[in-house]
């Protein structure tokens, strides 16, 4: 067959033709994945280890970036490797997990520069480790996290950073996921500072961050918080756990124990579009509207707001709960066990919720408010209108203002404003129920919702 297969000189001729060919298009696919031919090359992982090589590739985090191209992964070992990490190329560095991972400090080129930054147009992640160290004195942004680009975060620490920005500053895509920002300190913002980025956080913890301007997290893009914790966090001025100029939707999540030295809203600041759906805001402490300082549109449902203390500052002390100037609709919620105290003679007001705005209530329950002045349970302000529908206030307490205006405490309602009662009951308030209260209310159904 071979001797007349070569003696047929047409036939030879078109099958190395064919064959030739072949060789040629092989040739090409594989000089293609030798220049970055897209799918057809076969992403690396790089290792990196304290002792470099042999028993690793590289011995920094750094090193190991630049030789990596997009699509690596680097698998970091036990161990402390020094900061800056720049990550400049789409790849993920993951740690051995953050107990025993960590990237410390910002290295002897300046304090500005944060542990790990990510530019701009760049995929990342990272995962698996403790960002610490970070002493930055300067303009820097983020002391521990500088991300421009998009990043996912997870299983990880960002702790014991101080800088103008703490802990975390956004101004690309982030995902905080499975992960804790916690004792950092900022001298504008302590733990996340969004700023006019996408932040997206899933169950983590926000905690014990310490700041002049903010406490926890300050959006000023869009925000969204889900079964995640912000607590025990301090501010010198506003803010203390969220501080939302932005769009915020905050799910599911507990915002509890934060502090105010001076300043509105503990818990949270809302001077955008806030909504907050089945959420715990408890145990916070500042002047104005310690458990919630609303400014801009508050949608809030199935939330407790209980708890929360007013002490005096410069922005006042009323509004243990709630204090709202903006326009608010809460539904299927609770105000409950909130207060005021006497400081330096300052006499709180509107222990459950302080309204100057506009204000519609739903099926909520305002009860076992304690105010040392007028509006146990609410205040509704000559600038205020409010609304409760379906709702209950019971149980709160007026203290009225000492000996100078006995007689006036209003220990359900205090109303100088516009307030309409539908189907809601005021009773059971000590020493009075209502004062400024509509003589009637209006049926069920007429601005039910």
């Amino acid at each position: 067959m071979k001797a007349a297969f070569t003696q047929d000189t047409g036939r030879e001729v078109t099958v190395r033709r064919k064959q030739t060919t072949r060789a040629v298009l092989v040739a090409a696919i594989a000089a293609l994945a030798l220049v970055g031919g897209g799918s057809a090359r076969t992403n690396r992982t790089i290792t990196v280890c304290p002792a470099g090589p042999p028993e690793c590739e590289f011995s920094t985090i750094q090193a190991a970036l630049i030789a990596a191209v997009d699509g690596d992964q680097i698998l970091v070992a036990r161990g402390t490797y020094a900061g800056p990490v720049r990550i400049a190329k789409s790849v993920s560095v993951l740690g051995s997990g953050a107990s025993v991972t960590a990237i410390s400090g910002t290295g002897p080129d300046g304090p500005d520069e944060a542990v790990v930054s990510v530019v701009p147009d760049v995929s990342a992640t990272v995962s698996g480790v403790t960002v610490t160290g970070a002493t930055g004195g300067g303009p820097a942004r983020g002391g521990g996290v500088d991300n421009r680009g998009s990043l996912t975060v997870e299983n990880s620490v960002v702790s014991g950073n101080r800088s103008v920005i703490g802990g975390i500053y956004n101004n690309g895509t982030l995902l905080l996921n499975r992960s804790s920002v916690v004792g950092n300190q900022g001298y504008e913002v302590a733990g996340i500072y969004n700023a006019h980025g996408a932040l997206i956080v899933r169950n983590s913890t926000v905690i014990g961050n310490r700041g002049e301007e903010s406490g926890g997290i300050t959006n000023e893009g869009t925000a969204e918080i889900s079964d995640s914790t912000i607590a025990h966090n301090f501010s010198w001025l506003q803010r203390a756990g969220i501080g939302n100029f932005g769009s915020l939707t905050l799910t599911r999540s507990a915002v509890r124990q934060n502090r105010n030295a001076d300043g509105y809203g503990a818990g949270v600041l809302n001077s955008g579009t806030a909504t907050v759906t089945d959420s715990d805001i408890s145990g916070n402490r500042g002047a104005d509207g310690a458990g919630i300082a609303n400014g801009g549109r508050l949608v809030m449902r199935g939330t407790t707001v209980d708890r929360n203390v007013t002490n005096f500052g410069m922005g006042g002390a009323d509004g243990g709960g709630i204090t709202n100037w903006g326009t608010a609709f809460i539904y299927d919620s609770s105000i409950s066990d909130n207060s005021g105290q006497i400081l330096w003679q300052h006499y709180s007001s509107a222990a459950g919720f302080d309204n100057h705005g506009t204000a519609e209530l739903y099926r909520v329950t305002i009860s076992g408010n304690d105010a040392q002045a007028q509006g146990g349970g609410i205040r509704n302000t000559a600038t205020g209108t409010m609304s409760l529908v379906d709702s209950k206030v019971t149980g709160n307490v007026a203290h009225g203002l000492g000996t100078y205006t006995v007689g006036v405490f209003g220990g359900g309602i205090y109303n100088l404003g516009s307030l309409t009662l539908i189907e809601t009951p005021v009773s059971g308030n000590t020493p009075d129920d209502c004062v400024g209260c509509p003589t009637r209310q209006v049926p069920l159904g007429v601005r039910d919702r």
